[in-house]
């Protein structure tokens, strides 16, 4: 679907955002329309820090952290960004996905502060795919996005990639066991993990 998201236009640097933020976030529609400039992190050239603040099991607010290092990610994620320097729309309080017509004119931001609704989102994912033309395009939906690492990575005999690293407490728990205000931090695989290649 990537490939029909051209990295020439606002348009299709936006999708490939979306596509891919979706994917390595685990992110359903409802997930990644409110998301917010500054949910999104550079902690180093090669590691981009994704904060999922809503989420249909997280009833405490306390969010989830995604660390991705996927250069294509990266680097889409860095085109749609200049996109929105660009535009003059880049605060960090401002939503990350936004409405783009012809003329690259972003869109409104929506009394919630959304720049895309959760319908809008289902809607771009299902033209990406009629776009690629997938046989399956037709029961495409952007909740479907939230099933790649897991599904790819269990294709290829690997966990969900959901580890929590070494010496880091893990779902937002101090290593007695009492409960902190850290957001608990999920790793997205590496490409070569999802790919299957060595």
């Amino acid at each position: 679907m990537l490939d029909v998201c051209p990295t020439g236009t606002a348009t299709g640097k936006r999708d490939r955002v979306l596509l891919l933020l979706g994917y390595y976030m685990r992110a359903r529609a409802s997930e990644l329309s409110p998301l917010r400039i500054g949910d999104l992190e550079f902690v180093s050239a090669v590691l981009l820090v994704a904060t999922k603040r809503v989420s249909k099991h997280d009833k405490s607010d306390e969010g989830r952290e995604y660390e991705i290092d996927d250069p294509s990610c990266l680097s889409a994620t860095r085109d749609w960004l200049a996109e929105l320097v660009e535009a003059g729309q880049a605060g960090r309080h401002l939503p990350l996905l936004r409405t783009v017509d012809q003329w690259r004119n972003l869109g409104p931001i929506s009394p919630k502060g959304w720049g895309l609704t959760r319908q809008a989102v289902n809607v771009l994912v299902k033209q990406i795919a009629a776009k690629a033309e997938l046989d399956i395009a037709s029961d495409v939906t952007a909740h479907g996005l939230r099933a790649g690492v897991p599904t790819d990575l269990g294709a290829n005999g690997h966990g969900d990639g959901g580890e929590v690293p070494q010496g880091r407490p893990a779902a937002g728990r101090e290593e007695d066991g009492r409960r902190n205000s850290r957001p608990r931090i999920e790793h997205a695989a590496r490409s070569s993990d999802r790919r299957g290649e060595p």
